[in-house]
């Protein structure tokens, strides 16, 4: 139980050093610390329950293997947007609605590809999307019809 006093940061260290928590409190947890400058209606905040604010983390993401480091949520979502993760995680979301499931690695390749090169807005992500031959080409099923 929380007690009064401790900041939310508190709360989850000490939640995620618990077994069988931890395993995925580890990977979680630096995502939304980033965003602990900001209470639960989005007001700005430097200080909970007396203490000093601690937005910072590192956190990894697996596919890439690359690590964020930082000290708030702008610094992690800068980095998100530098590295092309986000980007291709917005590709694969949009590529997933478009085509009813997710599109094999040949085809979301070409995607992700193609708005790294032409940008994440989101105009860049469908048109990357409904350019792709797996949008224009009716899905097979195992059998071969359409």
């Amino acid at each position: 139980e929380p007690s009064s006093g401790t900041t939310t940061r508190e709360r989850y260290e000490a939640h995620a050093a618990e077994e069988p928590c931890a395993t995925c409190h580890e990977k979680l947890d630096p995502l939304g610390f980033a965003f602990e400058h900001y209470d639960a209606v989005g007001q700005r905040r430097e200080t909970e329950n007396g203490a000093p604010v601690d937005a910072s983390g590192t956190a990894a993401h697996a596919a890439t293997r690359a690590t964020f480091t930082f000290d708030e949520a702008d610094e992690l979502l800068l980095q998100l947007d530098e590295s092309g993760v986000a980007a291709r995680c917005w590709a694969r979301y949009f590529a997933e609605l478009a085509f009813g499931q997710r599109p094999d690695a040949d085809a979301m390749a070409a995607i992700e590809a193609e708005v790294l090169a032409r940008g994440t807005s989101t105009q860049a992500l469908w048109l990357a999307v409904v350019r792709s031959p797996a949008f224009i080409e009716p899905i097979r099923d195992e059998g071969g019809a359409r």
